[in-house]
Parts: structure tokens; C-alpha cells; sequence
């Protein structure tokens, strides 16, 4: 009977991590605000917002192709 190779690959698990952070910040951080401020000019006023899917979605999206190898 051959044997089965185990699941080894940690960046499945770093990126499966991300994500779960991500939908957590989702969740947890302004609930009702419709857009979340991403970009503030060097006097700290916010130069422009996104919508909260995009926002918080951003980071797994960034991470994604680095977990590949």
C-alpha cells in the first residue's frame, strides 16, 4: 500500500490566517460605517475611503500571490 504524503505547505495556513484575521477586522471594527478611510495625507486628514468588503479584502487579496511560493 503506498504511503500518503501529509499536508506540509504553511503558506496555505498563513494565508488561511489572513483571511480569518481580515473577516475578524470585518466584523469587529466600525460596524456601521459604510466606507473604512485608506489613505491619509502627511497632516493625517483622510484622502480617501473604500467600501468596507474592498477594504478589509485587501490584505488577503495583497498576500494571496506570496503564499503560492
Amino acid at each position: 500500500m503506498p504511503k500518503r504524503e501529509s499536508f506540509h505547505d504553511p503558506s496555505i495556513l498563513v494565508l488561511a490566517a489572513i483571511v480569518a484575521l481580515a473577516a475578524s477586522a470585518y466584523r469587529a471594527l466600525a460596524p456601521g460605517a459604510g466606507k473604512i478611510p485608506m489613505k491619509w495625507s502627511l497632516r493625517g486628514k483622510v484622502n480617501w475611503s473604500a467600501r468596507r468588503l474592498m477594504a478589509f479584502g485587501f490584505v488577503p487579496a495583497l498576500a494571496s500571490p506570496y503564499s503560492s511560493g
